[in-house]
């Protein structure tokens, strides 16, 4: 039955249920885990504190690079503003909630269609699975439905047969 699987168009429009409360749940996962991992790892932090310091100096540059001088004052405008619009939190906390904001524009932009693709896929599996277990289920309470029905039937038919078996042993 792994050809049913295919036979609905995955990502179809409108969205199931399903395929909404799964994109709600990898949605939610991204961004946890990845202000969760900037939170720890700090990982633009630390990239800006070893670019440039080395292969510029060799270069006879100025040791440190344009690029990361201009990340880190961005990194630092935006702790500034999240703490100037009265949100009380730390230093690690307002640069992982910085290097949060640039990796969801470089990364999860990108990363969006297949976070809904992903979703669709989950909700139509999750879908027929559901149908082929609700099929299953309806198929036994017919049967059970059926079952005293079908008794009776085969009390009848062995009440047929020995009235014929006294009838034929009578003549």
């Amino acid at each position: 039955r792994s050809s049913d699987l295919w036979t609905h168009k995955v990502g179809s429009w409108p969205p199931t249920g399903a395929s909404v409360g799964f994109y709600v749940m990898i949605e939610t996962a991204w961004h946890v885990s990845l202000f969760a991992a900037c939170y720890r790892y700090r990982p633009l932090t630390k990239l800006l504190n070893t670019a440039g310091k080395s292969v510029p100096s060799k270069f006879g540059g100025s040791g440190e690079n344009t690029m990361s001088k201009r990340l880190k004052d961005f990194l630092e405008k935006k702790s500034q503003t999240l703490k100037s619009n009265g949100f009380a939190i730390g230093q690690r906390t307002a640069f992982a909630a910085s290097e949060w904001f640039i990796f969801n524009k470089i990364i999860g932009i990108p990363l969006w269609p297949s976070k809904i693709f992903l979703a669709g896929w989950f909700g139509h599996k999750y879908e027929v699975k559901r149908r082929e277990t609700m099929d299953t289920h309806r198929r036994a309470q017919r049967q059970q439905e059926d079952k005293p029905q079908q008794q009776h039937q085969q009390q009848r038919k062995d009440k047929e047969h020995a009235n014929q078996d006294e009838m034929a042993f009578q003549v």
